[in-house]
């Protein structure tokens, strides 16, 4: 599977150029339920950018971590488990005390080797570096901005980390890179955010410029797979994609069925 990351803005956001194609936004556009939590009949829920509900998982808010069951409701004075198994102690405000296992790594902004090599998110090849996310890290990041501990970088169309250079970010600006790969100039490259809308039936990945992600497209806010047609951008469902010799179904929401 061709894998290119379009990542929607919550707290940071990544968007890979190389998959972007220009186009308009019809005026009778529709969108999904807007990602964050709502209170529904006394019951609060966080909907991602599918306008789907958390399900069975953590999110972090404004700093704060909350939990939604299977039914995706917010849960209060009890107990869930972090990645690792650990019970999590949560209250009646439904905030998890991170000190029961949930931990946020504090921000450094050290782009420094030592710190690249003590993050397994960061692989070196030689006298280059890369960088993967998913939850197994088995995705790696090309063709883009990505942030990391408080510091953006570049990475080109093979995932190498781009140091020692000058490169432009999507409004046309220069940014540099130190010898660590670190952005130096700006506190963050100008990027354009995707949204799912909703066009005469059909769902797109777009930017409010009208600019679609075509192929392969991950959505980082719920780690699923989608096909955007390559001609017209239209998200495929219910279908399977050949791609490279392998077969890949794709569910009545589009993602890919593992």
């Amino acid at each position: 599977m061709k894998k290119r990351i379009l990542n929607q803005l919550i707290a940071a956001v990544l968007v890979c150029g190389s998959l972007l194609a220009v186009g308009n936004i019809p005026a009778n556009a529709e969108e999904k339920t807007e990602p964050g939590m709502k209170t529904e009949n006394g019951q609060t829920y966080c909907y991602n950018a599918m306008g789907k509900k958390v399900v069975n998982n953590w999110v972090n808010s404004s700093g704060k971590w909350y939990h939604f069951n299977d039914k995706g409701e917010m849960e209060k004075n009890t107990t869930a488990k972090d990645a690792d198994g650990k019970d999590v102690q949560i209250g009646a405000d439904g905030i998890g005390n991170l000190d029961d296992g949930i931990k946020e790594e504090k921000i450094t902004k050290d782009s420094s080797e030592a710190y690249k090599n003590s993050h397994k998110q960061w692989k070196k090849v030689g006298n280059d570096w890369y960088y993967y996310t998913g939850s197994n890290l088995e995705t790696m990041i090309t063709d883009s901005w990505y942030p990391d501990n408080g510091i953006w970088y570049y990475f080109n169309d093979k995932g190498i980390m781009q140091k020692n250079a000058t490169v432009k970010d999507e409004k046309g600006n220069d940014c540099v890179l130190n010898v660590d790969g670190a952005l130096t100039n700006r506190d963050h490259p100008e990027i354009d955010v995707l949204k799912w809308k909703q066009v005469d039936g059909n769902w797109y990945y777009m930017t409010r410029k009208g600019e679609k992600a075509l192929g392969w497209t991950r959505d980082e806010t719920n780690g699923k797979w989608y096909y955007l047609n390559i001609k017209d951008g239209i998200m495929q469902k219910n279908t399977t994609i050949i791609d490279n010799n392998g077969k890949y179904v794709l569910g009545a929401d589009g993602a890919w069925i593992k």
